[in-house]
């Protein structure tokens, strides 16, 4: 029975993920994610300020009962002078940061590709809206709905994977729809409201 739930849930998120990638790369990017160039300082920047944050909120920053307040910084990928090597950064930082879990090897998997996951629809998205050419007002709006969207499926990754592959004292017993809500409530304050925040600002003192 388990195994089927396993099968299921991957063959999901694996079609969720491609059809997100689909959709963007035909309606949206075009051919500009090929012109985007990756600087790499941005990318060892990122990388380490993300793995530090996660390190020195390490108490919360694990486990189903977590706020992970670093995930903020997902949505730096949304501004256009990040973009790719924020991507790129977050990635690297979701499997940095994770060396100290309690649940190895499962989460130096399942950090950077959720990681991978969020970013690149949020980074997809920004780009949608620098295509509409839409102002600051609907641009948060854009980055909200990323946010939202990044917390289900951060919900719905690491939810899966406390639950299904975390050591019984680790998972708690609790019920995967239980763990889902428990952190997306997190990503909530996390993502949504601290990223959001992040990104407001970014945008106004680093102009695009």
């Amino acid at each position: 029975m388990i195994s089927i739930i396993h099968q299921k849930f991957c063959s999901s998120m694996i079609n969720f993920y491609t059809f997100i990638r689909i959709i963007t790369y035909k309606y949206v990017i075009g051919g500009i994610i090929m012109k985007e160039r990756v600087s790499w300082v941005k990318v060892a920047v990122l990388a380490a300020a993300y793995t530090a944050l996660t390190y020195a909120i390490a108490p919360i920053a694990y486990l189903i009962n977590q706020i992970r307040i670093s995930d903020a910084m997902l949505i730096i990928p949304f501004h256009k002078r990040y973009g790719k090597s924020a991507l790129i950064g977050l990635t690297l930082g979701g499997f940095l940061a994770n060396l100290l879990s309690p649940i190895q090897p499962w989460d130096l998997i399942f950090g950077p590709v959720t990681n991978f996951v969020v970013c690149s629809i949020i980074y997809y998205l920004g780009i949608l809206s620098r295509r509409i050419n839409a102002d600051f007002r609907i641009r948060i709006i854009i980055a909200i709905i990323g946010a939202l969207i990044g917390s289900l499926v951060i919900g719905l990754l690491i939810g899966y994977e406390l639950v299904f592959l975390a050591p019984p004292d680790l998972s708690m017993g609790t019920p995967y729809l239980t763990a889902v809500i428990l952190l997306m409530m997190s990503e909530i304050i996390a993502l949504v409201i601290g990223g959001v925040a992040l990104l407001a600002t970014l945008i106004r003192a680093i102009p695009e």
